[in-house]
């Protein structure tokens, strides 16, 4: 039996044409969720740079894989998709591979978590203005500073996927019963109350958590507060970095019901108070 030549294989493990993305990249400028993200790889067009930044780990995962799964399906994806830590390697050698058009499949997809340590990262700053047509670059951080010159060309060029945890309760509240769904489980207000006081912000907690109870309680069962006393450690609630700066926000536009349900998760979570005094003196 005759070997299959490489043209032969990339034909025969490509996806579905319904699932191919087009080549053209789409224009940046502009930040978006990750439902848009969803619509517009539907849509069948991809950016050349995403940069997925936000508190929220688990919607940064779900972006990532979101654009991995889409990218790169599965009969190509270890051609195709590749992974790296930001502390393990530097702009130079990014660029390299996403320059670089994939052994099979249609696009080259490069993941770079932590980018925020990414050393050199001003060598990418030709691939965001102008991304080859095979190749689609992935930071991602929990946070990015905004002075930083690929940030700005990111932001002409290509897509800000934003992942912050949502400040209001009733969302947070929202996505922690989105968490129990997808865990086969159900939350009773009063356990749902409960979890959110232990938790706080931190909804990668919450999912931890969430996951416990599921694996406590049976299938399908609804989670009272009694389960919650139970088996979610007691503890201060934790807070983004930034929820000291949102309540001076919300001083300084005057937004008093905000600012005062700001000052009360702070003292809940234990910032010192003579620091909250400290930042808006």
């Amino acid at each position: 039996m005759e070997p299959l030549d490489v043209e032969a294989r990339q034909e025969a493990m490509s996806p579905a044409p319904k699932e191919d993305v087009r080549e053209a990249h789409v224009p940046g400028g502009r930040a978006m969720e990750i439902g848009q993200l969803r619509e517009e790889l539907k849509q069948g067009v991809a950016g050349g740079t995403y940069l997925v930044v936000g508190e929220d780990a688990l919607r940064r995962e779900e972006a990532v894989r979101v654009l991995e799964e889409t990218l790169c399906p599965e009969p190509v994806r270890e051609w195709c998709l590749v992974r790296l830590d930001a502390r393990e390697t530097n702009g130079a050698e990014v660029l390299d591979l996403v320059s670089t058009p994939p052994f099979l499949g249609e696009r080259r997809v490069v993941v770079v978590r932590d980018a925020a340590q990414l050393p050199e990262d001003d060598a990418l700053l030709s691939h965001v203005a102008n991304p080859p047509a095979f190749s689609t670059l992935v930071l991602v951080a929990a946070a990015y500073d905004r002075r930083r010159k690929l940030y700005g060309e990111i932001q002409r060029h290509g897509r800000l996927i934003e992942c912050q945890v949502p400040s209001e309760e009733r969302e947070r509240s929202k996505r922690i019963g989105e968490i129990a769904r997808a865990q086969g489980v159900e939350l009773e207000p009063g356990a749902l109350a409960m979890l959110m006081a232990r938790v706080g912000e931190d909804l990668q907690r919450a999912e931890q958590e969430v996951a416990k109870l599921a694996v406590y309680a049976a299938a399908g069962a609804r989670i009272e507060a009694g389960d919650v006393r139970a088996l979610v450690g007691e503890g201060p609630p934790t807070l983004g970095q930034w929820a000291v700066f949102d309540y001076v926000d919300a001083l300084t536009d005057g937004k008093v019901s905000a600012a005062l349900d700001g000052l009360g998760r702070l003292l809940a979570a234990g910032e010192p108070p003579l620091l909250v005094l400290a930042m808006i003196a």
